[in-house]
């Protein structure tokens, strides 16, 4: 899984274990991210 801000740069990539993958990404509450993982992209606010 890998998160990038809304500008396009990444923010923090992590490698899921047991189906499960904990991000601390640093970024304020309310940020908009996009959240990528396998083919997949999804936007968040975390």
């Amino acid at each position: 899984m890998v998160v990038y801000t809304i500008s396009g740069t990444e923010a923090v990539c992590s490698t899921a274990t047991n189906g499960t993958a904990t991000i601390s990404t640093g970024l304020q509450s309310g940020t908009i991210v996009v959240v990528k993982f396998g083919n997949k992209s999804v936007k968040v606010r975390i």
